[in-house]
């Protein structure tokens, strides 16, 4: 936990970013693929600063190369669909992964896959109710059953 003054953070789950192309792209049946070698592709991503549209040009800066935005949702059903249809390529978080649309594979990025945090902010312990901290620890409940079926599951690319 972060305490940042009138809030306290916690956090709740740390996950990869992946890469999501469509069931057709040539490299949909690598294990790996590095950034850089997208450099040329249109992207989706988020219109809103968050850590997913951060993390996707980061992450693209980082491979040495501008992302050619062709596309902006915050839905991520919406990106799926766009990926699926083979309009462009996006990072994900492993959380909006649980339902996967079937025209997309994912697969993991080399060499380091950017992560995602997922946070609760509350009011201080001494100002918050106990509905507060119950939901708190239900998240973070719902946060290890993630984690723990995420190790349980098959590998990434499909």
């Amino acid at each position: 936990m972060i305490e940042t003054g009138d809030t306290e953070c916690h956090l709740l789950l740390e996950e990869r970013m992946q890469l999501a192309l469509p069931a057709d792209h040539p490299l949909a049946g690598e294990k790996t693929v590095r950034l850089l070698d997208l450099r040329d592709e249109t992207w989706i991503i988020g219109t809103e600063t968050s850590s997913c549209r951060d993390n996707a040009v980061l992450a693209c800066q980082r491979a040495g190369f501008e992302p050619r935005i062709g596309f902006e949702s915050d839905d991520y059903q919406v990106h799926q669909a766009v990926v699926s249809a083979g309009m462009a390529i996006a990072l994900l978080p492993e959380l909006l992964l649980t339902g996967r649309h079937p025209g997309m594979v994912v697969v993991d990025i080399e060499p380091d896959a950017p992560m995602r945090r997922v946070w609760a902010l509350t009011r201080p312990e001494e100002t918050r109710s106990a509905a507060t901290d119950a939901m708190v620890e239900v998240l973070r409940g719902e946060s290890r059953r993630f984690v723990k079926a995420r190790r349980r599951a098959v590998p990434v690319a499909s």
